[in-house]
């Protein structure tokens, strides 16, 4: 494997390159890995101090859980030393290995162990770094990635499913602002945020949807000042009344932005102005 690739990844970042060298040099002499490539910051060239290792590696998969099993007992913990470990069954993926090392700063590490039908030719992946190929697949497969076009989804489809929810979704809200229970309501107006409001603006930029991550960095100053006054500035009913009101203003702006950008775009309104009725009085 050559390691050159990797000295400029992680100029400025000595102990990301202590941990992520030791560990891709053990990978790389075991022999039940196929193949090893970075993805994530690291592969973009977008790293800082708090970003994470995405190491992935290619097994066989007839001895996937085996190999998991026994690179988290024995391998992973040779490379340094451990703060915690733990699958990731939280993100439903028995089959990545994330751990902290201790070092000036937690070295968060993501042993993420595919198999050859996980290597999907999609836009997303075009960034990836290959460091260890012996049999071709990882780079035959990157090569395919690079051509492959963005991904779309039905805009259509999905401007009536907001719209058909988003109301609906509002008015419970504004219940549960109404009864005090501002923790359940906080919940609620996250989740306008972030899985409508945030999914609208990313259709109107024509950006693949990449959920909050770094939205700061790729949201215009509007858009940003619009999402801002959707979080409550106190724990009280007016604060979430406003913050509401708010979400509800963002979502008609950017509906209509995303409407004027698709002249294919057939949705049918709910009843808005009777919901904005009752949730203003």
């Amino acid at each position: 494997m050559d390691m050159n690739l990797l000295e400029e990844k992680f100029k400025g970042l000595p102990d990301h390159k202590k941990v992520a060298f030791k560990a891709l040099k053990y990978l790389s002499e075991s022999p039940d890995v196929i193949g090893l490539y970075l993805s994530g910051s690291f592969a973009k060239g977008l790293p800082d101090i708090y970003s994470d290792l995405d190491i992935n590696i290619l097994v066989d998969p007839t001895k996937r859980e085996k190999i998991v099993k026994e690179h988290q007992e024995n391998l992973i913990k040779n490379v340094g030393k451990i703060a915690t470990l733990f699958p990731a069954t939280h993100l439903g993926d028995p089959n990545q290995i994330i751990v902290f090392y201790e070092e000036g700063v937690p070295i968060h590490v993501d042993y993420q162990y595919r198999v050859l039908e996980d290597l999907l030719p999609t836009s997303k992946n075009k960034d990836v770094l290959v460091l260890f190929d012996p049999g071709g697949v990882l780079t035959e497969w990157k090569s395919k990635c690079l051509i492959a076009k963005p991904e779309t989804l039905p805009i259509n489809d999905k401007m009536q499913y907001f719209e058909d929810r988003f109301w609906g979704w509002c008015a419970y809200t504004d219940a549960k602002i109404e009864r005090g229970e501002l923790w359940e309501s906080r919940d609620a107006l996250e989740y306008l945020r972030s899985n409508v409001l945030v999914s609208l603006a990313y259709f109107k930029l024509g950006l693949p949807n990449e959920g909050n991550r770094r939205l700061e960095s790729k949201f215009p100053t509007d858009i940003l000042n619009s999402l801002t006054s959707t979080v409550p500035l106190g724990l009280d009913k007016n604060s979430y009344k406003d913050a509401l009101l708010s979400t509800i203003e963002g979502y008609t702006t950017l509906f209509r932005d995303v409407s004027s950008l698709n002249t294919t775009n057939k949705t049918t309104l709910a009843d808005r102005e009777y919901f904005i009725r009752s949730i203003k009085s």
